[in-house]
């Protein structure tokens, strides 16, 4: 069950990443953008640390 939600959120977080850049900055001041996006990395990369070290055992 937990792999099928990986797949489905993964995904996800991609095209949020990909269009990101594009739909916020009209919104926010450039400083919020940037701090979002950042927190938005780490997610992600700590959701496929997760999922890799889960994959190992």
């Amino acid at each position: 069950m937990e792999n099928k939600m990986f797949y489905i959120l993964m995904p996800i977080f991609l095209v949020i990443l990909a269009f990101y850049p594009l739909i916020v900055p009209q919104y926010l001041s450039q400083g919020v953008f940037l701090i979002a996006w950042f927190v938005l990395l780490i997610l992600v990369s700590v959701s496929f640390k997760v999922y890799f070290i889960r994959k190992r055992k």
